[in-house]
């Protein structure tokens, strides 16, 4: 039975008439408390959970999301008509950031942080910057080692120093990688927990 209009609380989340001494609501266990701000916490974690739990949810992007994206693409496709070797070298930049943005979005979404339309853009573009130098770091690794490589193979007593230049470009490798996944690791918390 559902209580009279003028003895009742409603629930803020779903509306519901509940007695007005009850403690959570009848329909939804939200907190029917006195505090607005707590009950409004306590209903936004409970959205979130039913968010997390429904496997729907998994593919949606909020609107500006999908404008950015939009946006990011239509430039794209304005470079590469004018100049189809730079539009496809930033394209390929752009790429890996979109990806890394739409993760750390849905990560800082997941964990019931909201974020602006501005810090989505900034996290684009140092997304874009991360992207630039990793690609830097990865190139003059990868020349090195095949110019020390090439370098060495044309000297007396070749095998030996092949075999040791290229175990030294590996090791120089190997520690270059180590410390750009550190940086890489270090700087997804960051953003995730920037505010």
């Amino acid at each position: 039975m559902t209580p009279a209009p003028s003895q009742s609380i409603i629930c803020p989340v779903c509306t519901a008439a509940n007695p007005a001494d009850a403690l959570i609501c009848r329909r939804c266990d939200v907190p029917l408390k006195k505090d607005e701000a707590a009950a409004d916490d306590f209903s936004r974690q409970q959205a979130l959970r039913r968010m997390r739990d429904d496997p729907s949810h998994g593919m949606q992007f909020s609107l500006s999301s999908v404008l950015i994206g939009l946006t990011v693409a239509a430039i794209l496709f304005g470079i590469m008509a004018q100049m189809p070797g730079v539009g496809i070298t930033i394209a390929v930049c752009c790429l890996p950031a979109f990806i890394r943005t739409s993760l750390l979005i849905r990560k800082r979404e997941r964990m019931g942080r909201k974020t602006s339309t501005e810090h989505k853009a900034l996290s684009f573009v140092g997304s874009i910057v991360f992207a630039l130098i990793t690609s830097a770091v990865v190139l003059i690794a990868s020349v090195g080692t095949f110019c020390t490589i090439c370098l060495t193979g044309g000297t007396k007593g070749g095998d030996s120093l092949i075999i040791f230049s290229g175990t030294v470009a590996l090791v120089v490798t190997l520690v270059v990688a180590y410390f750009l996944f550190k940086w890489s690791r270090s700087r997804w918390w960051r953003d995730v927990f920037r505010d």
